[in-house]
């Protein structure tokens, strides 16, 4: 009998360095969760003081323009400035997108 193994085998080797890929990926998580979570209080408050309904659309836009954008950018920095610009579109959207979803549901609304 042979002890060889007759599938394919996979190395993880580059998966368990502290550096390479994988601090790449961690860092940009992070990079696109602070831009998203941070700010997005701030919005909602500016949202609800002001009329600011360009601010859904806007913020897709931004968002989409980020992750398109993040595909063509040279080198880490650059892929990571598009995802923060991202993450600051999706912040704006959800707020105002919000707003806009309880002033339009009128009584159809729950509480």
């Amino acid at each position: 009998m042979s002890s060889r193994s007759s599938g394919p085998t996979v190395s993880t080797a580059g998966l368990s360095s502290p550096s390479g890929s994988v601090v790449a990926g961690k860092l940009s998580v992070r990079i696109c969760v602070g831009p998203y979570s941070v700010p997005q209080p701030v919005f909602g408050i500016v949202v609800d003081r002001l009329r600011v309904g360009w601010m859904a659309g806007a913020g897709v836009g931004l968002a989409e323009l980020g992750l398109s954008l993040s595909g063509i950018v040279p080198g880490y920095a650059g892929v990571w400035c598009m995802i923060l610009l991202s993450g600051l579109g999706v912040a704006m959207f959800h707020p105002a997108a919000g707003k806009a979803a309880r002033e339009n549901a009128g009584t159809a609304r729950r509480r």
